[in-house]
């Protein structure tokens, strides 16, 4: 097929979003994508799952509570991308602070998920500030996590998540004004800050909630450039002092905007 163009997309338009639903809704195993039935895509993911939980972590760290371990999982797979902290999840599953911190690790260490850090010019305060997590496959997610259909925005985000950490060394979220999902830096500055919007197709009316952030920015330059990645709305928008670029997310992820 070559490299996506412009024009391909274009003309390809409603066969790439339909690839992109599945790509949400089973991930981007290539085993798992060329698997010709649902039920045989579900079994795999549930596979892999069940390796990695016993064999990457279990075994490896020698994990003796694996109750709590596989809980702690299922949990963090459900809640993809919204902040929790290491003393949230200490008080939720009433285990102690050692364990909840070896049981995170441990997971971290498999690949199974990752963490995104708040952006802080101080490493104490981006440390203590907690994470959000995201899961290296939204397939993964789908079949082991307690989901719904309300959770197509989070694995929406996630795909935005794994696009930004290929592309840049330095993605963090941001809370100053109202939560930024993502915010891309370079040397001593941000240079991107992200939102990302999920919402019927159709629709083009922003809630606040998704522009309050960047209308907290001020006028001053040099506050990054600023995108909200939408299902299908394309403009650039004002937002207080800032521009912002609202850009579908196929467009985004596949065109590298």
């Amino acid at each position: 097929m070559g490299a996506i163009t412009p024009l391909k997309y274009a003309a390809g338009k409603a066969a790439i979003r339909r690839r992109l639903a599945d790509y949400l809704q089973y991930g981007g195993f290539p085993e798992v994508v060329l698997k010709e039935t649902l039920e045989d895509k579900e079994l795999l993911l549930k596979s892999y799952f069940e390796d990695l939980l016993y064999r990457d972590i279990v075994a490896r760290h020698e994990v003796r509570d694996v109750a709590n371990l596989r809980n702690l999982a299922v949990y963090l797979l459900t809640n993809i991308a919204r902040p929790t902290s290491i003393n949230k999840l200490k008080r939720n599953f009433s285990i102690s602070q050692d364990k909840t911190e070896h049981y995170v690790s441990a997971i971290l260490e498999s690949c199974l998920l990752s963490r995104l850090q708040l952006f802080s010019y101080s490493l104490k305060s981006s440390q203590r500030a907690g994470f959000k997590p995201y899961t290296v496959d939204t397939g993964l997610t789908n079949r082991v996590a307690f989901s719904s259909s309300e959770d197509l925005g989070w694995l929406a985000e996630n795909a935005v998540h794994a696009h930004l950490v290929r592309a840049h060394e330095e993605v963090y979220f941001l809370a100053d004004g109202g939560e930024t999902a993502f915010a891309v830096k370079e040397g001593m500055g941000i240079v991107k800050r992200i939102q990302v919007w999920y919402a019927d197709t159709a629709e083009s009316a922003i809630p606040d909630r998704e522009l309050a952030a960047f209308r907290a920015l001020p006028a001053a330059p040099g506050e990054g450039e600023c995108i909200l990645v939408t299902n299908d709305y394309e403009d650039v928008i004002a937002a207080g002092a800032a521009q912002v670029a609202c850009v579908p997310r196929v467009k985004f992820l596949l065109l590298g905007l």
